[in-house]
């Protein structure tokens, strides 16, 4: 009769299978392309003086035929904040949903302080998208 082995033996990591959220295809982009639902910017500065980072100037330009004030006025109305990967989630000219991340109080963020950010817009545009995001972080 042939010893059985006190434990198991360790798994094969090729057989094991680790699901993955389904996300939308991304684009990273400077301007505003066609069939877009979301698009992600930054804000940074201070409390009294935020600054959106990135945004599509065709963008800001509709918001501000649409609303009657720029988005950067729409966002400070909203309580868009400067606070590192603070989302806040804003309706745009058309259907277009702009998802606003705070960079901090930086002039100049750092690689860190943007791949954080760009991290925590991606989440959210992930969560809001049907079938595009543009990232525009």
């Amino acid at each position: 009769m042939a010893a059985r082995p006190l434990f198991h033996p360790r798994p094969n990591p090729k057989d094991i299978v680790v699901p993955a959220p389904i996300l939308p295809p991304l684009q990273a982009a400077s301007t505003l392309g066609k069939d877009v639902d979301v698009v992600v910017v930054g804000i940074r500065g201070t409390g009294d003086n935020p600054v959106l980072v990135g945004v599509p100037a065709e963008l800001d330009k509709a918001t501000t035929k649409k609303v009657g004030s720029s988005l950067t006025e729409l966002a400070l109305a909203v309580g868009a904040s400067t606070k590192l990967a603070r989302t806040t989630v804003l309706t745009a000219a058309g259907a277009v949903r702009v998802i606003t991340v705070g960079l901090g109080e930086e002039v100049d963020p750092s690689p860190a302080t943007l791949r954080s950010a760009a991290g925590a817009g991606v989440r959210a545009a992930g969560s809001l998208a049907r079938d595009r995001a543009s990232v525009t972080v």
